[in-house]
Parts: C-alpha cells; sequence; structure tokens
C-alpha cells in the first residue's frame, strides 16, 4: 500500500460589472510534473455577458494571464 500526495492550487475569479456577477472563473492547477491545470468559465448572467462582451472577455484573458504566471512560478520552484 503507498500514498501519494499531489499540490493542487485552487484559484478563482469573479467578472463583475457594478455589483451584477456576470462571469465565474475557477482554475485548478497540479505542481506535480504530469499533473493537468484546468479553467472553467461560467457565465452567470447571459444578457448582461452579450451587452458587455468585450468588457468580459477581457477580464477572462487577464484570469488566464494571471493562471500562466503562477504556473511559471510553480515551475520555477
Amino acid at each position: 500500500m503507498a500514498i501519494r500526495i499531489d499540490k493542487r492550487i485552487a484559484v478563482t475569479g469573479t467578472v463583475m460589472i457594478g455589483d451584477d456577477v456576470i462571469a465565474m472563473l475557477t482554475a485548478n492547477i497540479s505542481n506535480e510534473a504530469d499533473g493537468p491545470t484546468s479553467v472553467t468559465t461560467s457565465i452567470t448572467s447571459k444578457d448582461a455577458y452579450i451587452a458587455n462582451k468585450e468588457a468580459v472577455r477581457a477580464d477572462i484573458e487577464k484570469f488566464k494571464e494571471a493562471i500562466y504566471e503562477i504556473e511559471d512560478q510553480e515551475d520555477a520552484e
């Protein structure tokens, strides 16, 4: 019998317009050599998303860039 322990990092983000939540962003990063990274985007207000698509997509890209930075930091350790 053996135990395998993996380190994972969970990151969350919220895209908002004013006080309204437009999208929820989550990422799970494994720092294991063969571990995956997953990024999920959930649109919570389709009408607000459509009305603000450009700004929402820009925030989603910022989230992805932050995930890449975290991955790079983990790889450097």
